[in-house]
């Protein structure tokens, strides 16, 4: 059985004191380390904000209809339908005060 050692990486020569890493790899730690941090934050900021579009009946359905527009336009190659996509983003948008004010109804304490 006479095995020759691993070949060096392509423009690399194996000189003597430098120690190549083992090919085991601890796959728990390459997970969190490529996490970026923009992840996280998204995460994050989508939990605060999905359950307060999705309690208002029109943030809901101006939701779905982005979702629906998004996917349409994606799948159909069709860039006219970016036209009621954004219309959909901007009820989103448009109906963030009221959905703060409804939360702020609901969490006052005399409202009950």
């Amino acid at each position: 059985m006479n095995q020759s050692p691993r070949a060096p990486p392509a423009g690399e020569s194996r000189k003597p004191g430098i120690a190549f890493p083992s090919p085991r790899v601890d796959w728990a730690v390459i997970a969190a380390a490529k996490k970026p941090e923009f992840v996280a934050r998204a995460v994050d900021w989508t939990e605060r904000v999905l359950p307060g579009v999705w309690a208002d009946r029109v943030s809901r359905l101006c939701l779905l209809a982005a979702v629906a527009f998004l996917w349409l336009t994606v799948t159909l190659g069709a860039p006219l339908l970016i036209v009621p996509l954004a219309a959909a983003c901007g009820g989103i948008w448009w109906r963030r005060d009221k959905r703060a004010a409804a939360a702020a109804e609901l969490s006052d304490p005399d409202f009950f």
